[in-house]
């Protein structure tokens, strides 16, 4: 009985003494064994953070153009659809590729059949520009065996980097992604339902004034500026905007003096809004949208528009 119990504590100690250097061990760091090289680094130097002024995506046959103009961002790709850039996006992406990041070197040549994927079509390039010809390059392959880490290679040698994926969401030639939402731009103009001063409303049957006296017209103005487009109009789309199949006009003047004239162009299949901004300088920018058809109806609901209205009459309202 005695020799049982004996070896019954001995097998107890010895497996308490592997549960000890098991915890022991759990806190061992073995980094000393990666052969990595750890490098502190941001992937674009911050002192460039407000000189750049476009960035270049490409992967596959998908390209995406991000371009600065008067303060402005715009974003337009392989269709030749131009859109303002959501600001909050950009500014947050610029942020990430200024910040300092832990990467790791783990080459300095690329071998054949690597798994690296920074010399295939699949390669997400990113061109960033100070000027017309002044520009730096950044290679984003495959991600790791963990998908934690992504390889990255810069345009200037062979280096092959790894670093983190917090980028992943930044690296898309989707131009929805990039670009700011709704039906009136917030990045073109400054706008709010408090700014708004008056509405016209133009059909063929007749022409409608809103103006801040009525009791709800903050209320239109909010739930008009809250609508949303479903992506660019193509130029196909707009070589088809006629004035035949105009069937709406809205002009909207704000506060400050400026005001912006949205077409609404009725094609068989999609709606196109034809929205220019007019500035105190007498500049314009215009930006061509689609948007569905119960978002054209929402417009009208807004507006009090529940008739059918047939082509707008030529005459126009001067901006």
């Amino acid at each position: 009985m005695d020799i049982k119990k004996e070896k019954i504590n001995i097998i107890l100690i010895a497996t308490s003494i592997i549960l000890l250097f098991t915890y022991i061990f759990s806190f061992t760091n073995f980094s000393s064994t990666d052969k990595r090289k750890l490098i502190k680094s941001a992937l674009v130097n911050k002192k460039y953070e407000t000189s750049i002024n476009k960035f270049e995506f490409s992967q596959n046959d998908q390209a995406l153009v991000l371009e600065k103009k008067e303060n402005i961002w715009y974003v337009s790709n392989n269709d030749n659809i131009l859109l303002p850039v959501d600001k909050e996006i950009i500014n947050n992406f610029i942020k990430n590729l200024t910040k300092v990041i832990i990467m790791y070197e783990i080459t300095d040549k690329i071998s054949k059949n690597n798994a690296f994927g920074l010399t295939d079509s699949n390669t997400f390039c990113l061109k960033y520009y100070f000027s017309d010809s002044e520009f730096y390059q950044l290679y984003f392959g495959n991600l790791d065996f963990s998908n934690s880490f992504r390889y990255l290679m810069s345009g200037k040698n062979t280096n092959v980097y790894q670093i983190e994926n917090s980028l992943d969401t930044f690296l898309t030639t989707s131009i929805q992604f990039w670009s700011e939402p709704y039906i009136v731009s917030r990045q073109i103009i400054n706008i709010s339902k408090d700014s708004v001063q008056t509405i016209k409303v133009k059909t063929q049957n007749k022409t409608t004034a809103f103006s801040a006296s009525q009791n709800d017209f903050s209320k239109k103005c909010f739930d008009f500026l809250e609508l949303r487009h479903g992506g660019g109009a193509t130029q196909n789309d707009i070589s088809n905007t006629t004035l035949e199949n105009k069937q709406l006009e809205l002009i909207i003047e704000n506060g400050d003096k400026t005001s912006l004239k949205i077409n609404c162009f009725e094609l068989e299949d999609t709606i196109i809004l034809e929205t220019i901004y007019n500035f105190n300088n007498a500049k314009t920018t215009t930006i061509y949208t689609k948007v569905s058809k119960w978002t054209y109806n929402k417009i009208k609901e807004i507006f009090n528009l529940f008739h059918s209205s047939k082509s707008l009459i030529s005459e126009t309202f001067p901006l």
